[in-house]
């Protein structure tokens, strides 16, 4: 089985922005409450691609992409409406991202809300599965990578999921086959996909 990572383009838009109240870690400054993102009823979001990545850490998605995805049966996929022709993407299932293998660095812990500044080196991604991701399903990473607000967890798609997303030529998507994993967990002599 081969996994991908999807992802989009660049906006340049704060979703977080449009939320009522924003909290922040009074020491590192940090969002405390971007998941509220999720319960907006609208907020101002344009985009000229299917699949986009806001510079808090979320993606959005067109109408287009969320037909494709609903039309395909995808699993684990939640579109949230931003109350116009864009939906922010959640994942319902999240699975462990092998930080040791994929040679991941944690940067500057904040003291108080504990989160790090910086989690560099997401690729070649390394995950660690007790459960098989089936080939129409996505899942997330259970570590957000990136700097700061803009940090956010890998979107992974099985086989059969991404070959639809390359094939709908959806713009601004990226469809990567960087993903490697070992089933039943490591050292448990579970199977590798590398």
């Amino acid at each position: 089985m081969q996994l991908y990572r999807v992802g989009g383009g660049d906006t340049g838009i704060d979703l977080s922005d449009s939320l009522p109240r924003i909290e922040r870690c009074p020491h590192c400054g940090r969002i405390l409450n971007k998941q509220d993102v999720f319960n907006l009823q609208s907020a101002e979001f344009s985009a000229k691609w299917d699949l986009s990545e806001s510079r808090d850490g979320f993606q959005v998605a067109s109408e287009n992409f969320v037909r494709i995805c609903r039309e395909g049966g995808f699993g684990n996929l939640e579109f949230h409406s931003l109350g116009n022709s864009f939906h922010v993407v959640k994942c319902t299932r999240v699975v462990q991202f092998d930080a040791m293998r994929s040679g991941t660095r944690f940067e500057n812990r904040c003291p108080i809300c504990g989160n790090y500044e910086s989690v560099l080196g997401a690729l070649p991604a390394h995950l660690i599965l007790y459960d098989d991701i089936g080939p129409r399903d996505f899942v997330w990473t259970d570590l957000h990578f990136s700097t700061l607000d803009e940090q956010h967890p890998l979107l992974i798609a099985g086989e059969s999921a991404a070959s639809v997303l390359r094939s709908a030529k959806l713009k601004g998507i990226h469809v990567l086959p960087e993903v490697h994993y070992e089933l039943g967990g490591p050292n448990e002599g579970g199977n590798q996909s590398d």
